[in-house]
């Protein structure tokens, strides 16, 4: 059996100059190092950073002095055991690994805590780490996971394991089950090892290639691919001496959190076994970044995001964007107080035209009177509701009705012996505005509609876009689906740097007016109106099969009436309602049906939706497992209007 090459260590006569600092540990070895940011004496944030497979302490990290000098942080990158300047440790292991931060910690003196940040291959010490007491936090980047830790589920790890090529699963297999012939296996010619086509994306192979030309990583294998390469595949995927989804938290008294970082189209881990680790400690912040692969942390926005959400949980990181966010937003808002109060005396809110008033539109369709005076107007579709065997309210969107474009035939309706109730919400249409208008008021329209019309004590709901809202405060359901829910950015369980992240790709005219709604409700109808900002343009928010279906809808003799009651009544006090304070938090909802196994709440998400942040619904289906989450690729924010979707969202509802 061909044995492994003997080690050309650094320093030595027959070794590589060395060019780097390094410290002696306990056991004679070597770590070398570099140090970024500000002086470790001055630096409030003490970072150790382990590179991933095939690379070294100069790796490309993306981001300037200037961002390290501004969060005060010192960063220490080594050569992890074998590679590059350090030296090998043939005893290597997920434990040595773990020490070997310890000690480098302690050699340098870094103090008694400071936080990590693990990529990729490099995130195994990590787990070793969260059995000490040392971390102030902890970040995981793309982690890589080993398919034979004993909590995971073995159809989920099988199933994700089988969609790898070939050439990886063999490779992994013999890390676990025969480690010791893994040099001569990767040193073989008869089969391809770790073949890389088709593992990346292009954005990834783009990042190779620049990564290639740094002049460290094409020395970071020179001491030998056994020592460096071969035993990190030993250590990932060999026999671990724990399960880490059997740790507990390192946090409990919440002063400091534990991160993990995924890209969606990662290739090199599965997705899946990363969201279910996540799932099953809940005490890991899970944010998954939409269109990245395996290398996201080296794009330059994502590794200063992953900086900032690690430090906020420090009380003392003034620095912080969230902090520096809320200083503006407290001088904005006061701002807006003066402009508000000068404005309040300018232009108020006209008075609604309300339907069937002496100033106001015709009355064209079927009302039923609520308990406190208002109408909401209706239409029936489907089978009478006396015949029907399934009975479904459906909530209308933003600038929609019950008039909506819903591509369902007769027959189809018939088939599933359905009897579908469109309403328009408050102050649209046809139906009364509500000067009091709330999450909860819609939801409590919905019961009194239902019990008016005799529906019967319990039925179905589909929301739709901003229609979703109502949907969450209810107890009379049978079944639910959100369609392309809209959250609101400031719900207490998001992850601020998720939240934030999504929140920042929006368009300024967005942000703006979802700041107002949430800061400055009384200055939303002024803000909605002027004439010196731009409000919520459409402009490269739509796909252009959502084009396409807008302007089908557009056309629509119905579509003119949807405002005609004002649009302070119907559009301005959806927004409010939507982004504006909550009084609960829909995370912290349970199961509506935890006693009822035929019963489910499905969310339904296009994968190209540009008004609803993907990777937020992707967290909150996460959050609440009793969701059943659908991704549909290719689709945007109006998929509901596909004859084929709105028919698929009906028949899971439906269809237990």
């Amino acid at each position: 059996m061909k044995a492994p090459p003997p080690k050309t260590i650094y320093g030595l006569a027959n070794g590589p100059p060395l060019t780097s600092p390094r410290v002696k540990l306990h056991d004679g070895r070597h770590l070398a190092y570099k140090e970024l940011g500000v002086p470790k004496e001055e630096a409030q944030h003490k970072i150790i950073v382990c590179h991933g497979y095939e690379n070294c302490k100069d790796m490309d990290l993306p981001i300037s002095q200037e961002v390290l000098e501004e969060l005060k942080v010192y960063l220490l990158l080594y050569d992890r055991a074998g590679y590059y300047e350090s030296d090998p440790n043939p005893s290597r292991s997920v434990k040595t690994e773990a020490f070997d931060i310890q000690e480098l910690a302690d050699r340098l003196e870094l103090g008694s805590k400071f936080y990590v940040i693990g990529c990729s291959i490099g995130t195994y010490p990590i787990w070793a780490w969260f059995c000490f007491c040392r971390l102030l936090g902890a970040s995981l980047v793309v982690p890589i996971v080993n398919f034979w830790w004993p909590s995971f589920p073995s159809a989920l790890s099988q199933h994700s394991f089988e969609k790898l090529p070939k050439s990886y699963k063999r490779t992994y297999t013999i890390a676990y089950y025969t480690p010791w012939l893994i040099n001569w296996w990767m040193t073989q010619k008869w089969f391809p090892v770790l073949e890389r086509e088709g593992m990346s994306l292009i954005s990834d192979l783009t990042i190779s290639t620049r990564m290639l030309e740094l002049p460290g990583l094409k020395n970071a294998l020179r001491q030998g691919e056994h020592e460096s390469i071969h035993r990190d595949l030993v250590c990932t995927y060999g026999k671990w001496e724990f399960d880490p989804m059997e740790l507990t938290n390192p946090f409990p008294d919440n002063k400091g959190s534990v991160h993990m970082w995924q890209g969606s189209q990662d290739r090199v881990v599965p997705i899946e076994l990363n969201r279910f680790i996540a799932q099953k400690l809940p005490w890991i912040q899970y944010h998954e970044l939409p269109n990245y692969g395996h290398l996201l942390i080296h794009e330059p926005p994502n590794f200063e995001l992953i900086l900032r959400a690690l430090l906020v949980v420090d009380p003392n990181c003034a620095v912080f964007a969230e902090y520096n966010n809320m200083i503006r937003v407290i001088g904005a808002t006061i701002l807006l107080g003066i402009i508000g109060w000068i404005y309040q005396r300018l232009k108020k809110a006209p008075p609604p035209r309300i339907c069937g008033s002496a100033n106001g539109p015709p009355l064209s369709s079927p009302r039923v009177k609520l308990n406190d005076g208002r109408h909401l107007a209706y239409r029936e579709l489907g089978v009478p509701k006396e015949k029907a065997q399934y009975k479904i309210i459906l909530c209308h969107g933003l600038d929609s009705c019950k008039d909506m474009d819903l591509p369902i035939s007769q027959e189809l309706m018939e088939e599933l012996k359905l009897y579908l109730l469109v309403y328009d919400r408050a102050g649209y249409c046809e139906s009364d505005p509500n000067p009091s208008r709330s999450v909860k008021t819609e939801a409590f329209d919905i019961q009194e509609l239902a019990d008016k019309l005799e529906i019967g004590t319990k039925f179905y709901v589909i929301g739709c876009s901003m229609g979703t809202y109502p949907g969450f405060f209810f107890c009379r359901l049978l079944g639910a689906s959100l369609v392309v829910p809209i959250v609101n950015f400031w719900w207490p369980s998001l992850p601020s740097a998720l939240s934030h992240h999504s929140f920042e790709k929006f368009p300024k005219s967005y942000k703006r007016t979802y700041k107002i709604a949430y800061y400055s409700p009384w200055l939303f109808c002024w803000w909605m109106t002027q004439k010196w900002f731009k409000v919520l343009g459409s402009e490269g928010m739509f796909l252009d099969s959502d084009l396409t279906i807008l302007n089908r809808i557009l056309k629509r003799p119905e579509q003119k009436k949807v405002l005609q009651q004002g649009e302070h009544e119907s559009l301005h006090r959806d927004i409010l309602c939507a982004f504006g304070k909550w009084e609960f938090d829909p995370m912290e909802l349970t199961n509506p049906f935890a006693d009822d196994k035929g019963s489910v709440v499905h969310m339904w998400q296009g994968s190209q939706d540009r008004i609803v942040p993907i990777e937020l619904n992707r967290f909150i289906a996460q959050k609440l497992p009793w969701i059943q989450y659908h991704e549909l690729p290719n689709y945007g924010h109006l998929l509901v209007h596909e004859p084929q979707n709105f028919e698929a969202i009906l028949r899971a509802l439906l269809i237990q």
